[in-house]
């Protein structure tokens, strides 16, 4: 079984008594064209890695971080997902490399994208549109995000992305960012505290 950003993968194959390690690599398209990648070896890998190269060199994968392992054998790197240059919520991929050698992916990724990235709404006019939504609050905690929102539909909507913080706690909301109407609320949920 392997453990990867906390999932984990266990592709075995039982034969009698023989255990043995079978194609662990999936990909599963799920609706808005999401598709969610698995792959630790063979053709799935093999063809993952060249998709995610060719996002990579295109610009629709953004390097967000890369880290040696903590024993020095491989390194992880943590791509978003870009859209014209705005990140889309959930793209995000992970990749293993091993002597400079992909040895596992996973992630998500959206296809499909045809949202002009220009927004009709300049980010104070989102900001004041934040702040009508919830008069009793601070406001956002930080200036509002551009973001590519995939909706449950299949489409996608270019959207201003916040987390305001009101007496009833931090929820994040996403606005069009053609015309302020709100596209999604999240409320989020609070951290226990020791």
């Amino acid at each position: 079984m392997r453990r990867v950003r906390g999932i984990s993968c266990a592709c075995t194959l039982s034969l009698a008594f023989v255990t043995t390690p079978a194609l662990c690599a999936q990909t599963h398209t799920l609706p808005a064209g999401r598709e969610a990648i698995e792959a630790t070896e063979g053709r799935a890998l093999s063809e993952w890695d060249g998709r995610v190269a060719q996002m990579i060199r295109r610009g629709d994968l953004r390097l967000r971080e890369d880290e040696p392992s903590e024993d020095g054998t491989h390194r992880n790197q943590w791509y978003q997902q870009q859209h014209k240059g705005v990140r889309v919520e959930g793209g995000d991929v992970w990749r293993e490399l091993t002597d400079g050698k992909t040895t596992a992916l996973e992630g998500t990724v959206f296809s499909g994208i045809t949202v002009d990235p220009v927004p009709k709404l300049t980010r104070a006019e989102a900001l004041a549109a934040f702040q009508a939504l919830t008069p009793d609050g601070a406001g956002p905690s930080l200036p509002p995000e551009l973001i590519v929102l995939p909706r449950p539909d299949g489409t996608y909507v270019l959207a201003y992305r916040a987390r305001i913080f009101t007496s009833a706690g931090a929820t994040v909301y996403a606005l069009d960012a053609s015309t302020g109407a709100e596209v999604s609320r999240e409320a989020e949920a609070e951290v226990p505290k020791n």
